[in-house]
């Protein structure tokens, strides 16, 4: 899947929403293979806890009127426990760019806008940030690694109602489709049924630039071809 074809929304209120691309294509099906569910051991068998927060050892960032939604997610995931890397040497820009170059498509902006969950995760992958990734099938595969083993790099289709959060701090995939997007999943909540996301577009959005998302919703994105993913035993790599 790849964040293809950018469109930016009409402002909402005096503020621009940054840039989205389009989700071009399924998963890639060679993913079945690294499913999260055959790495869960007995994890799978053990009650979901009522609720799981994964810190950020970062301040929430802004990615501004760009595409680099999976550069932003990828150093959100790194700077997050359970191994937080403090000190990366790079930006979100310049993963972004590095993550271009091996992507599914030939080219880079502005040939076209955003990039695929999977390539920035082969790049951790080389760099060493990490030994391998798993994908989720199903929305309990994902809520289990979720819950016991990390944070979650999600690419979705991101619908009219998800660039607002409502007053309980909830968006809702609803409305049209304006492209895709990639955040971080780093929390859960059984008592409110729905996933913590943090976004990359400033602490000024949704709560403190986090949003709930329902479990509904999020199986929905997941069914309409979302990209549920995450690197296994990320370490910080020699320099």
């Amino acid at each position: 899947m790849a964040l293809l074809d950018a469109e930016t929304p009409p402002p909402q209120t005096a503020e621009y929403i940054p840039r989205l691309g389009r989700l071009a294509s399924i998963p890639d099906p060679r993913n079945r293979a690294y499913r999260m569910a055959a790495a869960l051991e007995d994890w799978q068998t053990k009650p979901l806890p009522q609720g799981k927060h994964w810190p950020l050892m970062a301040p929430i960032r802004d990615q501004g009127q760009t595409s680099s939604c999976v550069g932003h997610g990828a150093v959100a995931f790194l700077e997050s426990t359970p191994i937080p890397q403090r000190k990366l040497p790079f930006t979100p820009y310049d993963l972004y760019r590095d993550i271009q170059k091996v992507d599914e498509w030939p080219g880079e902006e502005p040939s076209y806008f955003g990039t695929s969950v999977h390539a920035a995760l082969r790049v951790l992958r080389d760099r060493g940030y990490c030994a391998e990734y798993r994908w989720a099938e199903t929305p309990d595969e994902a809520l289990r690694w979720l819950a016991f083993k990390s944070p979650l790099l999600i690419g979705v289709d991101w619908h009219q109602g998800m660039f607002t959060a409502d007053a309980q701090g909830f968006i809702h995939a609803t409305g049209r489709v304006r492209g895709g997007h990639c955040v971080l999943v780093s929390g859960m909540s059984m008592r409110r049924s729905a996933v913590r996301l943090t976004n990359s577009w400033s602490s000024s959005w949704g709560q403190g630039g986090r949003a709930w998302l329902s479990f509904t919703d999020f199986e929905r994105l997941l069914q309409a071809g979302g990209e549920i993913a995450a690197p296994t035993e990320t370490k910080a790599p020699r320099l």
